[in-house]
């Protein structure tokens, strides 16, 4: 017997979906088989969910979130991620897909401002951009920030994902953060203290990195929120 809790929508719900979402305010734009969502004009190109049918060919060269819209997922389960692919099902239905992207979007938006207080933060403390501990430091802090449980249970496993996503080694990521840290402290031995408002000296790698993770956690308001997927 079919499951009468299901909406079937149309076989091409882009336009259906775009339509609703700029309902809901905010910028869709529906370009054969797939749609691209943002909160607004201004970010669209980079800044935006791309929601396309499972063979759509689509242009992947900005930074966004893939969705793919399918009819061909176990009807068990609606929703899968794999490989950083958000899977939705088309018989959830309209309303419920806006939903999830909704989610997303505001997740994005919110990785946004974390990024950009880690940044700012940075080089408001003097560390050089170019260097490669910055870019460790940067990513370092993201992850504790995002994930309290990852950095206070051993540093080691921070140093390990960002190894990682660099492509380099554990022993790289912990001298470079090192590095970048002593080349603020030694032009200025002030400036951490300066710049915390209390002495903290030369700060250790996971001190400068819970220091700042705990500073951009209360300027985004962010909170350790469980993951619907």
């Amino acid at each position: 017997m079919a499951n009468t809790n299901t909406i079937e929508i149309d076989v091409n719900p882009f336009v259906k979906i775009a339509s609703h979402m700029t309902r809901l305010g905010f910028y869709a734009v529906s370009q054969d088989d797939y749609v691209k969502i943002s909160y607004n004009i201004r970010e669209y190109e980079n800044y935006c969910i791309i929601l396309c049918d499972i063979n759509a060919d689509i242009d992947s060269s900005y930074d966004t979130i893939k969705i793919i819209l399918t009819d061909n997922s176990d009807p068990n389960r609606y929703i899968i991620e794999k490989d950083g692919i958000l899977y939705i099902s088309k018989f959830l239905g309209e309303d419920c897909i806006c939903e999830i992207l909704k989610y997303h979007l505001k997740r994005i938006d919110k990785d946004a401002q974390i990024s950009k207080y880690i940044i700012k933060t940075l080089l408001e403390l003097g560390v050089p951009a170019n260097l490669k501990g910055y870019e460790y430091l940067k990513i370092s802090i993201e992850l504790a920030v995002k994930n309290q449980n990852l950095f206070r249970k051993e540093i080691m496993h921070l140093y390990v994902e960002v190894a990682k996503r660099c492509q380099t080694n554990v022993g790289c990521v912990e001298r470079s953060i090192r590095t970048a840290i002593e080349s603020v402290y030694y032009k200025n031995p002030k400036r951490f203290e300066n710049f915390f408002g209390y002495s903290v000296g030369k700060p250790s790698n996971s001190e400068l990195i819970g220091l700042i993770a705990e500073k951009v956690r209360f300027m985004t308001g962010y909170g350790v929120a469980a993951n619907i997927l």
